[in-house]
């Protein structure tokens, strides 16, 4: 097989490259960025994971009926800066994610999980409790698990 030497992140990233000049839709295009993101950040690869979740906020915006996706990949982008350790512009993210009525459980987990870095647990608590107030059905008896 062509891909036997290459890791999952090589593969993923090959395979999206044939995406690209395939007739592809954007849903499936952002799916495998999606992926990739995930495997680069399993990898500790966070500047390559960056790259990729801007070409995906770019396929977003550029895309009306992926606009539903936006929430995700900000949630995605605020784990990025958190690894980074730029807790400040993770903490304006989310908040601004909050205020444009991005209410996830995403976005609160990770706002939970900045508070409490910094220190605030009550706070921390409240956004968890937030989180879980958004899962979904079998999300959340996974998640609670």
């Amino acid at each position: 097989m062509l891909y036997k030497n290459f890791g999952e992140t090589d593969k993923a990233f090959l395979y999206f490259t044939k995406a690209e000049k395939a007739s592809v839709t954007s849903r499936q295009k952002l799916v495998q960025l999606k992926r990739i993101i995930n495997l680069l950040l399993q990898q500790g690869n966070l500047i390559k994971a960056e790259e990729f979740m801007l070409s995906a906020k770019q396929l977003i915006e550029s895309t009306p009926t992926l606009h539903s996706q936006r929430d995700e990949i900000n949630a995605i982008q605020i784990k990025i800066l958190q690894l980074k350790g730029n807790i400040e512009e993770a903490l304006k993210i989310a908040n601004s994610s909050i205020e444009a009525g991005a209410y996830s459980y995403n976005t609160y987990k990770i706002l939970g999980e900045i508070e409490q870095l910094r220190g605030n647990h009550s706070f921390a608590i409240s956004c968890f409790e937030k989180s879980i107030k958004y899962l979904t059905g079998k999300q959340k008896k996974i998640e609670l698990l």
